[in-house]
C-alpha cells in the first residue's frame, strides 16, 4: 500500500498540471490606438485562459510600416506589445495591423487594430497651380522667365509653419518629360510652395522631346517638421511657346481685295485648342491676367512687314471658349504682294498672388497663315 503512495505522488509530481494552460482567445484590449510623436504605440491584448503563455507576438499586417518593439506581460493574462514606425513616411492617418499570437509548437491566434495617427498631415493641405505653363518664354532675353508656380494651401486645420520640405517628383503613370528635366525654386516670402523651371541643361532636350505640348503627372510630397509626410498629385501640361499656326480658308484674299481701301472681311476664328496647346487655358477669372501684344505681320522669309491690313482681337464667349475676331482691311500704300504670310500676336499670362509676388506662366506666339493670291 505504502509503495502505491508513493507512486501516485511520483506519478502527480510528474504531471502537466503546473504547465501553461493552452492559448484558447484572444481579445483586443481597445480596437485602436493613437501614435505618439517619434511614431510609436504600445497596444494591449487579453488571453484566455489568464495563465495561458504567450510565446510569440509577429505582424500579420502592417510589417511594412511598423516593427515591434517589445511585449511583456502586465498580469492577470494581458499583455503589451511596443510597435515603432519603421519611416515615418509611410504612416497613414489610420494604419490597419494584424498581430498573431501564438505558443511555441502550439496555437496561434491572430487579433486587429486600427493605429490613428494624431500627427498625420494628411488631407491638411491642397495644392493651387495653373493648368499649364510654357517651360521656356519666346521671348529673347527671358527664356527662364516662365515656370508653374506651385502654391501649398491649408486644410482641415492644416498649419503651413509645419511643412520642413516639398519635393516634385514623377508621377506613376509614364509621361514625356518627368522632373528629370525640370528644377524647383522655392515661391518668395509670404507664399508656401515652390515654383517649376526648366532646367537649363535640358532644355535643348526638352525641345526636341516636346516640339508642342504635353501632359505632366508629377506628385508634391510635403514633410512636416515631425517627419509625417502627405503625397498630392500635381497635374497640367508643359507647353513650348509657339504651336501649330491658325490656317482657315477665311483667311485668304485676293491682291486685287488687299489693295482695294474698300474692302473689308471680317472674320470669326475659334483659337480655343491653338491657345491651350501653348499654355493658355483661358481667359476667365482664375486663369491667370492674359495681356495679348500684336507683333505684327512677317513674310515667308520671317521679316516683319509693314501694314495697316489686319485687326485682331481675342476674348472669350459666353462659353468660355476664345474667339478671334479677325479683320482684314483693304489698303493701297503699303500694297501687300501675293504670298503667304504670318500674322503673330504674343500671349503673357502672369499669376498675381496676395502679397503682390507674379509669376509668369505663359510667354508664348499665336500665329495665323494669311494667304494673298
Amino acid at each position: 500500500m505504502l509503495s502505491l503512495v508513493i507512486m501516485g505522488c511520483a506519478l502527480s509530481a510528474c504531471s502537466d498540471d503546473d504547465e501553461p494552460s493552452v492559448l484558447e482567445t484572444v481579445t483586443p484590449d481597445a480596437a485602436s490606438y493613437q501614435l505618439n510623436k517619434a511614431g510609436e504605440a504600445t497596444l494591449q491584448f487579453t488571453v484566455s485562459p489568464a495563465d495561458a503563455s504567450v510565446d510569440n507576438v509577429t505582424l500579420a499586417a502592417g510589417a511594412d510600416v511598423f516593427e515591434i518593439t517589445g511585449k511583456n506581460s502586465v498580469g492577470n493574462g494581458k499583455w503589451a506589445v511596443s510597435l515603432k514606425a519603421i519611416d515615418l513616411a509611410k504612416v497613414g492617418e489610420t494604419n490597419a495591423v494584424s498581430l498573431q499570437v501564438a505558443q511555441t509548437g502550439g496555437a496561434w491566434k491572430e487579433i486587429s487594430f486600427s493605429i490613428d495617427d494624431p500627427y498625420s498631415i494628411e488631407g491638411k493641405f491642397a495644392l493651387d497651380h495653373p493648368r499649364a505653363f510654357n517651360y521656356y518664354g519666346i521671348e529673347e532675353g527671358h527664356t527662364y522667365d516662365t515656370g508653374l508656380p506651385v502654391v501649398i494651401t491649408a486644410e482641415k486645420g492644416g498649419d503651413l509653419t509645419t511643412i520642413s520640405n516639398i519635393k516634385i517628383i514623377n508621377g506613376e503613370t509614364s509621361q514625356k518629360a518627368g522632373m528629370e528635366y525640370f528644377a524647383t525654386v522655392k515661391l518668395a516670402d509670404g507664399l508656401t510652395g515652390v515654383e517649376i523651371k526648366v532646367n537649363p541643361e535640358k532644355l535643348e532636350d526638352l525641345k526636341n522631346l516636346v516640339p508642342t505640348y504635353t501632359t505632366f503627372n508629377f506628385i508634391a510630397v510635403l514633410t512636416s517638421n515631425n517627419g509625417r509626410v502627405a503625397k498630392l498629385p500635381l497635374n497640367g501640361m508643359t507647353c513650348a511657346p509657339e504651336g501649330t499656326p491658325v490656317v482657315d480658308n477665311q483667311l485668304t484674299v485676293t491682291e486685287a481685295e488687299i489693295i482695294n481701301p474698300d474692302f473689308s472681311k471680317a472674320v470669326t476664328l475659334d483659337v480655343t485648342s491653338k491657345l491651350r496647346h501653348i499654355g493658355v487655358m483661358g481667359m476667365q477669372p482664375g486663369d491667370g491676367n492674359v495681356v495679348i501684344y500684336n507683333i505684327g505681320l512677317f513674310n515667308e522669309a520671317g521679316e516683319k512687314v509693314q501694314q495697316e491690313s489686319f485687326l485682331v482681337l481675342v476674348g472669350p464667349d459666353a462659353t468660355g471658349n476664345m474667339i478671334s475676331d479677325f479683320t482684314i482691311m483693304g489698303d493701297n500704300d503699303y500694297r501687300l504682294k501675293p504670298g503667304t504670310y504670318t500674322y503673330v500676336q504674343r500671349f503673357h499670362v502672369d499669376f498675381i498672388y496676395d502679397n503682390g509676388v507674379k509669376y509668369q506662366t505663359v510667354c508664348a506666339d499665336l500665329k495665323y497663315q494669311i494667304e494673298i493670291k
